[in-house]
């Protein structure tokens, strides 16, 4: 009976071991996670790891079917960490790791860079300008200080921006300007001019990329313009007093006598022309309070009468250095 007893015994317990030992392999956690690009090529070089809560990091192994395995990950929810430096995206998911086999897809993307897009920004505005102006070369105005009144629409630039499909929409933009020079040509005389100019200017915005995309307050730029215009200038000059020695006969002997004399008649002269010009500077740009600061550096070369005196026209070139500030409804 004993014999029986225990030779019955022996099938029972192999049976609940292989019951214990199945139950115990099928709770084996295998998570597989196929990692992909937005147009569904497999990303050899992708980074994927899980992360536990006690903050332990466990990296998943690449096998030759392309997937990223984790063999006998911790039980319990974990977090996924994908990333790929090919495509600069990363991505983060909670994963439930519970005792099972499971595959996972992840679509890596590019992520989308902040764009600084304000359409309505600067269609319109209004700008003054002041700065030093000189000659380079010979001329009857020399040096002297400019000062400008400036109209600027930029719906010229918003519609071919859209037109090229270029993120930027206030970066072109037409403008007239009145302008006022005054010069110092000697210590006796002066002149002065007043200018008409018409052009196009081209904003640059570097932070529309890294590291400043985020910037959403401040911009900082460059700003380009191409211009041309008329101009007409006149000078002016005192009449100068000088006293000088003359013989004159009293009718008995010649005696010498101070008499006043003058070295000109006075008056002013004026003249006209046209000129060609362009400048070049750094912008920045207060996006919340619409204003922007600038300093332009410039050539202007003109075709006109500047030295006042001969009949013909001569080509003559300007340069300046300019501050300017510019308000955008």
């Amino acid at each position: 009976m004993l014999t029986s007893t225990n030779t019955l015994r022996r099938p029972l317990g192999l049976a609940a071991f292989t019951i214990l030992l199945t139950t115990a392999l099928s709770a084996v956690a295998v998570l597989k996670v196929n990692v992909t690009s937005p147009t569904g090529e497999a990303l050899p070089n992708a980074s994927v790891s899980l992360l536990s809560e006690t903050g332990q990091v466990e990296k998943g192994v690449r096998g030759a079917d392309g997937l990223y395995v984790f063999a006998d990950p911790a039980s319990g929810v974990q977090t996924l960490q994908v990333a790929d430096a090919s495509q600069g995206a990363t991505e983060t998911r909670p994963v439930d790791v519970s005792g099972k086999a499971q595959a996972l897809d992840v679509a890596l993307s590019r992520p989308k860079v902040p764009q600084l897009e304000y359409p309505e920004l600067g269609r319109y505005g209004f700008g003054v300008t002041a700065g030093y102006i000189g000659w380079a070369g010979d001329s009857a105005l020399d040096t002297g200080y400019e000062f400008s009144a400036e109209g600027r629409l930029a719906l010229f630039g918003v519609l071919l921006n859209n037109a090229l499909n270029w993120p930027q929409r206030d970066n072109l933009y037409l403008f007239a300007a009145l302008s006022y020079a005054t010069y110092d040509p000697d210590f006796y005389s002066s002149a002065d001019a007043i200018s008409l100019t018409t052009g196009l200017g081209w904003y640059y915005w570097c932070t529309n990329f890294s590291p400043f995309s985020n910037n959403a307050k401040y911009r900082f730029g460059l700003n380009g313009r191409l211009y041309g215009g008329y101009t007409r200038a006149k000078i002016e000059w005192d009449r100068q007093y000088y006293d000088v020695l003359v013989p004159v006969w009293n009718g008995s002997e010649w005696r010498d006598e101070v008499q006043r004399e003058s070295s000109g008649s006075g008056g002013s002269e004026s003249d006209s022309g046209i000129f060609l010009g362009g400048s070049f500077g750094p912008r920045l740009r207060n996006v919340n309070a619409h204003w922007d600061l600038g300093v332009d550096l410039g050539v202007r070369g003109y075709v006109s009468e500047l030295d006042f005196g001969n009949s013909h026209y001569d080509g003559l070139f300007a340069y300046m250095v300019l501050m300017s500030y510019f308000y955008a409804f």
